[in-house]
């Protein structure tokens, strides 16, 4: 086999010369056949192409399923011909405005271009326009839409959007903005020690970067920050471990102090800061418990140790409404889904919708709008133990408890009457908001939905534990029936056969990609099937795929 980066011939199943990434395992047996049916297809499309003066349009691929299949160009194709877009792209890239103004006026000169490709060339333009603007001109472009396909392998990170699987850097280069997909790669300032480093963290648009870094001699802990090409600024250093919570786009820095009370790693007291770039250093709170920052609405959440909860404006930096002084707990709004409310909410959450907290006073459930600022009573509290659900606009809510869902209406004097849905035999559920379903397997092991609080069945035998939504998707769901692992687009779609899956009980994380979906196998390789099911590829050993960003 000739390698097609370096052209050497060798065998197995990578090139001994190139760098190594995660094996690629392909169908060969499959991909000749979809090569096949590919050939006979394009050639009843010529033959019916010169019956007719209307304009054809461009037959779809067959080896969308497979996509490091090398595609044979028809024979016959006497008004176009192949472009290498890749390799136009990377020319964009490597040289600059100049190459991209060049590459613009050589797709041009292409004859009947513009009929075959009108659609790639709005694709292209717009990655030339934003490639010749700077490296941060990205950031208004980026989309779940344009993420890319990351996998991180050993300490190596690589891109495999593509034919090839791609070296993009190494694991402590990469600093990861707060939603853990887009990364940036900057250049560390003299001042630190990048192997002392313990924990990164960029703002969104990747222009304030900040960092832990130990100093092992004096056994304290140093936060550092610094915005993009500049020295680093020296925040703060003790003994305290400090968790950089947040960076926002203005370079304001949210933090706790953390005491380090033995060698296990167990914690004691917390205090809460927030930096500001202009050099200011304010204490919120020194007494926390926990906290959650709603960054649309540029508030923090404070539950301190005296079961004190109030709010904190970071942009005015300066204390808001106090909620209660008797709170038992605090229910926030989950960053993985709109009006989902939970006790192990992430500290961070980005969403635009996020706007409002649970939380329970004196046995009292209490629902506040951080927007509007009003609080309003919903129930007796139940359990601390319990997930829940509240449409506010619709006036609903569902109460997930670790062995039942119950449903409820909620009016402006609070629930009218509480209906339980189902048992479950465990936590075992997903809330997909975009259609405000509620999908679930009750303690038969049927997969059920409930829309407004009711009920309907999809299918039995399910495996518990085995339920999770899929990312890169609006409604898409997973599941194990009888070994074999299905994905359904919708709880209305119907299901496709993924692989077996006899000792697999975990898809707490599968993904769709460009018509495939990723997936761990019960051997813990990653594995990969077309979103039709057939076309399954082995990837190889992953510590972690993700779809992000990666920006300079």
């Amino acid at each position: 086999m000739k390698c097609p980066k370096c052209g050497q011939e060798y065998e197995g199943s990578a090139c001994p010369n190139c760098e190594p990434g995660p094996e690629i395992i392909v169908n060969n047996a499959d991909y000749l056949r979809r090569k096949e049916a590919y050939e006979k297809k394009q050639a009843e499309k010529e033959s019916a192409s010169s019956h007719t003066d209307k304009p054809q349009k461009e037959p779809e691929e067959e080896n969308t399923d497979d996509r490091r299949a090398v595609k044979k160009k028809p024979q016959e194709q006497p008004e176009y011909e192949e472009i290498d877009y890749l390799g136009m792209m990377k020319k964009v890239y490597d040289t600059g405005k100049e190459a991209a103004g060049s590459a613009a006026e050589e797709l041009k000169k292409r004859k009947g271009f513009f009929t075959r490709y009108r659609k790639r060339i709005i694709a292209a333009v717009l990655v030339v326009c934003v490639l010749a603007g700077g490296g941060f001109g990205i950031y208004k472009l980026a989309s779940r839409k344009n993420y890319v396909l990351y996998m991180s392998s050993g300490a190596k990170i690589y891109n495999v959007a593509g034919l090839e699987n791609n070296y993009v850097c190494e694991n402590k280069q990469a600093v990861f903005a707060v939603d853990n997909r887009t990364f940036y790669t900057p250049q560390f300032p003299q001042q630190i020690d990048a192997d002392a480093v313990t924990n990164t963290l960029a703002s969104d648009n990747g222009e304030y970067f900040a960092a832990t870094v130990y100093d092992e001699g004096s056994a304290q802990y140093a936060l550092y920050t610094w915005k993009d090409g500049q020295d680093a600024v020296q925040v703060s250093k003790n003994a305290y471990d400090k968790d950089i919570g947040y960076i926002t786009n203005k370079g304001k820095v949210i933090y706790s102090d953390v005491e380090v009370v033995n060698e296990e790693g167990g914690l004691g007291a917390m205090q809460l800061y927030v930096y500001d770039a202009s050099g200011k250093l304010t204490l919120i709170e020194g007494q926390l418990k926990e906290y959650f920052v709603y960054a649309a609405e540029e508030k923090i959440v404070c539950y301190n140790k005296n079961n004190v909860l109030y709010l904190y404006d970071y942009d005015e930096n300066k204390k808001e409404n106090e909620l209660s002084d008797s709170v038992r707990s605090v229910y926030a709004e989950s960053a993985k889904a709109d009006n989902f409310f939970t006790a192990k909410a992430d500290t961070v959450n980005t969403s635009k919708n996020a706007h409002a907290l649970i939380f329970s006073d004196d046995g009292e459930w209490y629902y506040y709008n951080i927007s509007e600022q009003k609080t309003k009573y919903m129930m007796q509290e139940l359990s601390s133990s319990v997930e829940i659900i509240y449409e506010e606009k619709a006036g609903y809510l569902y109460l997930l408890a670790p062995n039942k869902i119950t449903y409820a209406e909620l009016s402006q004097d609070g629930i009218k009457e509480r209906v339980q849905v189902d048992t479950l035999l465990q936590a075992d559920y997903e809330y997909l908001p975009a259609d405000n379903i509620l999908v679930y397997i009750n303690v038969d092991g049927t997969l059920c939905y409930s829309e407004k609080g009711k009920k309907s069945g999809i299918t039995s035998g399910v495996t518990a534990g085995t339920l999770s939504s899929v990312d890169n998707t609006q409604n898409g769901i997973t599941y194990i029936k009888d070994g074999v692992q299905y994905y359904c687009a919708s709880v209305k779609g119907s299901p496709v056969k993924m692989c077996e899956q006899t000792e697999q009980t975990d898809t707490a994380y599968t993904l769709l990609y460009k018509n495939r979906l990723y997936f761990y196998d019960a051997d813990g390789q990653l594995y990969s099937c077309a979103k039709k099911g057939n076309g399954l590829e082995k990837v190889g050993d992953v510590s972690r795929f993700w779809l992000g960003t990666k920006y300079q």
